[in-house]
């Protein structure tokens, strides 16, 4: 009986793995790049703002968001068609919709947790590094 709950439990959990669709995919991507921009604006403002005691701390839990992302990229899809480079392309331009919004979250947080007068702001290129640091995460998966 074990043996059988065992079985069908593990038939589930792999049917869940590979019945992902496009915009289910998608979602997966945005949640992890979104906390990893998060993460590497604070460690940005750190440094910007000389306060670098968590910088190392942010930069490991972005790289582990990255991580997650690399393995969400190759994960199980029920659609075989499904052209995974504009899949991360449409999730990176979903999440610089709301990087505005980001922004204006990180810099004020940053600022109360520090408690500084003024803050050095994010500058308008910070999220370039972010986003060349997936496309080559995405291109040394799937190269062409």
């Amino acid at each position: 009986m074990i043996r059988l709950i065992r079985a069908k439990v593990k038939a589930q959990l792999k049917q869940y793995a590979v019945a992902k669709t496009r915009e289910g995919f998608v979602n997966a991507l945005n949640a992890v790049l979104s906390a990893a921009l998060s993460h590497h604006y604070r460690a940005m403002l750190a440094v910007l703002n000389n306060r670098t005691d968590q910088v190392e701390k942010w930069r490991r839990q972005k790289e582990k968001f990255l991580q997650q992302f690399a393995i969400r990229l190759v994960m199980p899809l029920k659609s075989k068609k499904l052209d995974r480079k504009k899949a991360v392309e449409q999730s990176l331009k979903e999440v610089m919709e709301t990087d505005a919004l980001r922004r204006r979250v990180e810099s004020p947080t940053f600022q109360k947790t520090y408690r500084l007068k003024k803050l050095f702001p994010l500058p308008e290129n910070a999220h370039e590094e972010f986003l060349a640091e997936v496309r080559a995460m995405v291109d040394e998966v799937f190269p062409d």
